[in-house]
């Protein structure tokens, strides 16, 4: 009687503290989703060319104005590698890839909804929370490895440019999520292993 007592009152108190700490992670990620940079380039020569690239969850996007004093072999490189006419002066919104990245931040927000809301069936709560943290921290990492592969296919694009890079909100978004979801799921096991330490003692 006295262990049920106990149990309907630790059933009230869990979930609270994670529960913050998802919802910070849900707010991290919609705010990811909703195209917030990652991060940024900018590349400029001087008196020849500017560009700047954008990174977030709708892809890459690529604004650029191209001078008239801009030697052939580096309007050759552009029209290149970024698939436009030679004569385009002017680049605006230009899509770099069509990947979208979008999809995978609102899967992984899903997620960590439905993480949750099962807050009543803590193993399941506990396998969702920890398949989020895992995608979520494969993402962190290929974002790292991206910021750095990008930084060096953009600064090939012009001989002897200055390459200005700078991390967005986007990418302190998904360090906060990662970090919240970590702790979030110690909130989840340690929940978990109360309750069965009071089932052991019924």
């Amino acid at each position: 009687m006295i262990c049920a007592i106990f149990a309907k009152i630790f059933k009230g108190m869990i979930q609270r503290i994670q529960t913050v700490y998802l919802l910070l992670a849900i707010a991290a990620l919609v705010t990811l989703t909703l195209g917030v940079d990652v991060y940024s380039y900018e590349l400029s020569k001087a008196e020849s060319a500017n560009f700047e690239l954008h990174v977030n969850s709708y892809g890459i996007q690529i604004d650029g104005e191209l001078s008239e004093n801009i030697n052939e072999v580096d309007e050759k490189k552009i029209a290149s590698l970024l698939k436009i006419k030679e004569n385009s002066s002017v680049i605006k919104g230009l899509s770099y890839t069509a990947f979208p990245f979008y999809s995978i931040t609102l899967f992984l927000t899903m997620i960590t909804i439905a993480t949750l809301v099962t807050f009543k069936k803590l193993p399941t709560q506990l396998r969702l929370g920890r398949m989020a943290f895992i995608l979520n921290l494969i993402i962190l990492v290929f974002t790292v490895v991206f910021y750095y592969t990008l930084k060096s296919q953009f600064n090939e694009m012009l001989e002897n440019a200055e390459l200005s890079s700078y991390l967005g909100v986007g990418f302190f978004c998904i360090i906060i999520s990662t970090a919240f979801l970590f702790l979030a799921n110690i909130g989840i096991k340690r929940d978990l292993d109360l309750i069965k330490s009071i089932d052991r003692i019924r």
